[in-house]
């Protein structure tokens, strides 16, 4: 019942689908129901691959039971090469955490240096505003001076 169900559904969908492509070919606008029939061919279409994809599925899930018996075999032989390369792992992993230890205290030295290089500069840049601020001082007094001598010239 439901094959034939199917069957005279396509069939109308088929027949629909083709009224709407003349449609289109002519340049006229479609209408909802046009639009409806495209969508329910899409989905029609859609289906039918998915059909097909769900039948490529099973052959290629039987093909990968094989595989995965195969896949046991060679899991075996793999656990043994494993077990070999992580004692090598292990052995390379102490060399990198010495190596690690001896980079981590280098440059804590270096930035113990960098940070005295850094108390020396802030040191040098205190002095410098320091003595910015002498010589505007002493510009401010060179000026007055200056004053005082225009004032008691211009006064002879």
């Amino acid at each position: 019942m439901i094959s034939v169900l199917t069957q005279a559904l396509d069939k109308v969908i088929g027949n629909s689908l083709d009224y709407v492509v003349e449609k289109i070919s002519k340049g006229e606008r479609l209408k909802a129901e046009d639009m409806l029939v495209a969508m329910m061919a899409l989905f029609r279409e859609q289906l039918r691959r998915i059909d097909e994809m769900s039948k490529r599925i099973d052959v290629t899930n039987k093909r990968i039971d094989d595989m995965y018996k195969r896949f046991d075999e060679t899991n075996a032989q793999m656990d043994e090469i494993a077990a070999e390369f992580n004692k090598r792992i292990d052995e390379v992993n102490k060399r990198i955490d010495a190596l690690t230890e001896q980079l981590n205290k280098r440059i804590d030295e270096t930035n113990r240096r960098i940070d005295a290089v850094f108390q020396i500069i802030g040191d040098a840049q205190k002095t410098l505003l320091e003595l910015q601020k002498i010589m505007l001082d002493i510009h401010k007094t060179l000026l007055d001076i200056h004053a005082t001598v225009i004032t008691a010239l211009t006064k002879q």
